[in-house]
């Protein structure tokens, strides 16, 4: 807004010239948000202040929007915000005063308004109806202010009280029930306010019996039964002697006459449980045949054939005495005479021979003289204690893992081999 001033000096020397020449005016302001002031409202009685910025360097106002503003004075509205103020509160028949206060700048108008007169109801409440010696009410709202009472139109009431009738609601009450022989006993009572009379009035006695039927000797499939009447109240009974037909049904079990065994049919009849008679004699109970089962007198084995039979569980009976079992062809081997070679004499593997039935099943082989490492006399290995002359596995030698592996599927296969010759044996 305004212009500045400026010379020229040496660096050097200090000398200075052109001393007063102007710097014109830059004409931007300098404000930020720190140089905002928000607006204070104006009210009915006391002018507001815009929100505005303030130029640092001239101190001129402006808008949001970089507008100058020429003044900060926001006027006074002059629009009070009246409320109604009681001076005197008002009563049921008596009204109160009032005036209005501006809540803004506490200005007042309208003094000595009236409040009307008023009262203040609670709920409606129902009548309750009067009986024959008690009073009711009338239904009514009563006003918590001056304690009367108004009608369901606001009339005031005199009272509330709706009067007692006087008039009894009677009713019978029984005091004893009469019977088939007896009378009863009964009196009034009102209901309403519980007076009573003609106390003794008499019930008179039925006359009529409550039979039901008593059985004193029941029917069954071939014999009658008897029956009588007997009253539950006094006791009297009638129709003696009554006959409750026989039922015809008898209770049929089966009684065994023979007990039917491996070769012979039993024999059984029908026999009534009540009245002892029978039906469907000589019904045939089937033989159920014998029940055979093999028993092995003597057990196969590789070389030697078995013996066996078949018995009947059921009664002893035997059959097929001296049935062959076939010998299982399955040795079990050993090697003997076995003899170490050493550095000048031969060895000898020894024979593989049968520990069951002793048959010769390999011969054995010379080891030669003169191994750098002699072998001890060889035990029996496992393949010669489990593998017969059959086996397949025989010729592998089980010094290595592949075949200790291949002689114990070996050894397995025949184990199953040898329960499947035993059963056929038995079969």
């Amino acid at each position: 807004m305004n212009d500045g001033v400026q010379h020229q000096a040496c660096s050097v020397c200090g000398a200075t010239q052109a001393a007063g020449t102007p710097i014109p005016a830059t004409g931007e302001h300098t404000y930020g948000d720190e140089d905002w002031t928000p607006a204070t409202f104006a009210d009915c009685g006391n002018d507001g202040i815009l929100a505005h910025f303030e130029c640092q360097v001239c101190h001129r106002y402006f808008d949001a929007e970089g507008n100058e503003l020429a003044s900060l004075v926001d006027p006074a509205t002059g629009d009070h915000l009246w409320e109604w103020v009681v001076d005197v509160d008002p009563g049921c028949y008596t009204p109160g005063e009032q005036h209005q206060a501006c809540s803004v700048c506490g200005a007042t108008q309208a003094a000595g308004t009236p409040v009307p007169a008023e009262h203040q109801f609670g709920e409606w409440q129902e009548p309750v109806a009067p009986d024959c010696g008690n009073a009711g009410t009338v239904g009514y709202y009563y006003c918590r202010v001056c304690g009367d009472y108004f009608d369901a139109e606001y009339n005031k009431l005199d009272t509330i009280v709706d009067p007692a009738t006087g008039d009894h609601l009677w009713g019978w009450v029984t005091d004893s029930e009469p019977d088939c022989l007896n009378d009863g006993v009964q009196h009034q009572l009102c209901s309403g306010g519980g007076a009573t009379q003609a106390e003794g009035t008499v019930i008179p006695a039925t006359g009529e019996h409550s039979w039901g039927w008593v059985t004193d000797t029941a029917a069954d499939c071939g014999n009658d039964g008897a029956q009588h009447q007997l009253c539950s109240v006094c006791g009297a009974t009638q129709a003696s002697g009554t006959v409750i037909p026989a039922t015809g049904e008898h209770s049929w079990t089966w009684v065994t006459d023979s007990d039917a065994d491996c070769e012979h049919d039993g024999e059984k009849h029908q026999l009534c449980s009540v009245c002892g008679a029978t039906q469907a004699e000589g019904t045939v109970i089937v033989s159920g045949g014998h029940s055979w089962e093999w028993i092995v007198d003597t057990a196969a084995n590789c070389g030697n054939a078995g013996v066996k039979h078949q018995k009947c569980s059921a009664c002893g009976a035997t059959q097929a005495e001296g049935t062959v079992i076939p010998a299982t062809g399955a040795h079990t081997g050993v090697r003997v005479d076995a003899v170490a070679a050493t550095a000048t004499q031969d060895g000898y593997t020894g024979d593989l021979v049968c520990t069951v039935c002793g048959q010769l099943i390999e011969e054995g082989t010379v080891i030669p003289a003169g191994t750098t490492e002699p072998d001890e006399p060889s035990a029996p290995t496992a393949s010669d204690k489990i593998h017969g002359d059959r086996c397949f596995c025989y010729d592998v030698p089980d010094d290595n893992i592949f075949g200790k592996i291949v002689h114990v599927i070996c050894a397995f296969i025949n184990a199953i081999m040898n329960m499947l010759n035993e059963m056929i044996g038995r079969g």
